[in-house]
């Protein structure tokens, strides 16, 4: 019998009382950790969720959505599509304010757009790419859209992750017009940047999106001067400072069998999970990057895990979602504790959520799953286009976007 297990969440009164701000969904995976997960979500839960229905659907002005929504501190909801980031209201999906990422110096048929938006209290960051030579990152207000800060030169900026006081960028594009550069910049108390690899005659896999621990940051590299098919970690402070990259070598490594997926940190920061394309997930030490367990999907991962302190949720290209028990076996090689079929091959990150998993497919299927068990969906939705943005489930709401430039807010009825 096919299911999924979880034992559910047991959430201090003290994380209670923060349930309002600690619901935003502030950057994609929820934090830092990339967890994928909001612990603090009570308005959307298994008990309501085959209620759902459209609250709203807006457009944006260009082309698809290119981000995972995200509900900063101010409580507008975040998304960009090929030029833009907007604010919306996410109760009503009014548009607040929309601020232009990518110069308008760049023509609209250059290959160049905005990448992953993420948010703090009170601003959002987002990066912007364009091949060749160009690219940078913004910071704007949250609650206005006003430019605090625009950054050009940038080359190919994909990915911004925060973790006060530091910022974590990772980039890949193309370096006068003819090499593949790929690196990743640290602002903070200590900015720098380490090379991952420049040459060649093609863009480069860019890093993956970093997790962030108080005083690490862990990414996949798919190759390069940093190694191949390996999940990396350097300590925030490190500051390589202006060395040639092989003297930038990471602070714990940990060789892979193929390319990897995002990170996802464990609360206690003492293990971090990978998933590859090779159908393997990883348990590593955050500390040595030594491997803890591994476990074997049959089946390649190339979307990143979510975590909860009971399941650790894998979605695999043939089309399942896979449990596994985030604390191992017990063994150095373990078995997924569950198992179930999908409508479709995933286009995105699991989310979970009040005790509801869920998953979005690229024929743009939206499911829900009980972390309880179960073989069906709760509840499941057809989009008539793929999901490019979310599942994001914050304030008693699921967001998503889509290829055809639409975002879509569900809400119990």
């Amino acid at each position: 019998m096919e299911r999924i297990g979880h034992r559910g969440w047991r959430i201090a009164p003290a994380l209670l009382l923060l349930a309002v701000v600690g619901g935003c969904w502030r950057q994609p995976g929820f934090g830092p950790l990339r967890q994928g997960s909001n612990p603090l979500e009570t308005g959307l839960t298994a008990a309501n969720v085959a209620t759902l229905e459209p609250r709203w659907t807006v457009a944006v002005d260009d082309g698809p959505v290119r981000a995972d929504p995200v509900v900063s501190g101010r409580g507008l909801l975040h998304v960009s599509d090929d030029r833009a980031v907007y604010g919306l209201d996410r109760a009503t999906g009014a548009r607040a304010w929309r601020t232009p990422v990518v110069p308008a110096d760049v023509p609209t048929s250059a290959p160049a757009h905005p990448g992953m938006v993420s948010s703090n209290d009170t601003q959002v960051f987002v990066s912007w790419s364009g091949i060749p030579d160009d690219g940078g990152s913004l910071i704007v207000d949250a609650a206005t859209g006003q430019v605090a800060q625009n950054r050009r030169g940038m080359i190919g900026a994909r990915s911004t992750i925060l973790r006060d006081p530091w910022r974590v960028t990772g980039s890949s594009g193309f370096v006068e017009s003819t090499l593949a550069g790929s690196l990743i910049t640290v602002d903070g108390p200590v900015s720098w940047s380490v090379l991952i690899d420049l040459g060649g005659n093609q863009p480069l896999p860019p890093p993956t999106p970093v997790a962030i621990t108080s005083t690490r940051f862990f990414v996949g590299l798919t190759g390069g001067f940093q190694g191949t098919n390996v999940l990396n970690g350097w300590n925030l402070d490190r500051d390589c400072g202006p060395v040639e990259p092989p003297l930038c070598r990471p602070d714990v490594q940990t060789q892979l069998d193929g390319v990897p997926t995002e990170a996802v940190i464990a609360d206690g920061e003492a293990t971090v999970y990978v998933a590859t394309a090779a159908g393997t997930v990883y348990a590593v030490s955050t500390a040595t990057g030594a491997v803890q367990w591994t476990a074997s999907l049959g089946a390649p991962v190339t979307q990143r895990m979510a975590w909860t302190p009971d399941a650790l949720y894998a979605v695999t290209d043939n089309g399942r979602l896979v449990t596994l028990d985030p604390g191992g076996c017990g063994a150095a090689t373990c078995s997924p504790t569950g198992s179930v079929r999908l409508a479709g091959t995933p286009a995105a990150a699991p989310a979970v959520a009040g005790g509801v998993v869920y998953v979005a497919s690229a024929a743009g299927t939206v499911e829900a799953f009980a972390v309880a068990g179960g073989s069906k969906p709760l509840w499941s939705t057809s989009l008539g286009s793929e999901v490019t943005g979310g599942p994001t489930v914050a304030h008693g709401a699921l967001f998503v976007g889509t290829a055809g430039g639409d975002v879509i807010a569900f809400t119990p009825s």
